[in-house]
């Protein structure tokens, strides 16, 4: 079902890109990328690199051989292109990569954005301390792909 899905959504159009992967399907690195992308909830679409349009668009960015896959960040001007590219590279080409300022100071750190980092956070946060909270992947974990989590608690507002 979801392959039927996600080929009616591809013939159907997704409306706009920030972000293209061009790739081959059976890759893992093209699947990490696509799930990733997913989790962050940024528009993208994945090309077959051996497909008619994947093929058009690796031509049109001055690729012949590239390393797959590829990344074409559309958001920027011009676009950002990366072959192959490590977490790291496309968090930095992202613009995430920005350092704390030194001067910069916090009550609490937690680490990892998981439902219980995100309690923690709140609560921390509703006492008035200074809280940084660092994730290595997707700002609410689980919470972010869960459409019911029993007893996650409410933000200091009532949001």
């Amino acid at each position: 079902m979801t392959e039927f899905l996600e080929d009616w959504a591809a013939a159907a159009g997704r409306g706009f890109e920030a972000v293209r992967i061009i790739g081959e399907d059976t890759s893992p690195r093209s699947h990490e990328l696509t799930d990733a992308f997913g989790r962050n909830h940024i528009p993208y679409r994945f090309y077959n690199s051996a497909s008619a349009p994947g093929r058009h668009l690796l031509s049109e960015a001055g690729l012949e051989e590239p390393d797959l896959p590829v990344v074409e960040l559309k958001f920027s001007t011009p676009p950002v292109v990366l072959e192959d590219p490590s977490d790291m590279e496309i968090a930095d080409a992202f613009g995430l990569m920005k350092p704390l300022s030194p001067d910069d100071r916090f009550d609490v750190t937690i680490v990892g954005s998981g439902p219980a980092g995100l309690a923690a956070a709140v609560y921390a946060s509703s006492e008035g301390l200074r809280t940084l909270v660092v994730e290595r992947e997707a700002v609410g974990g689980q919470a972010g792909t869960s459409s019911l989590i029993p007893q996650l608690p409410r933000l200091p507002q009532g949001s």
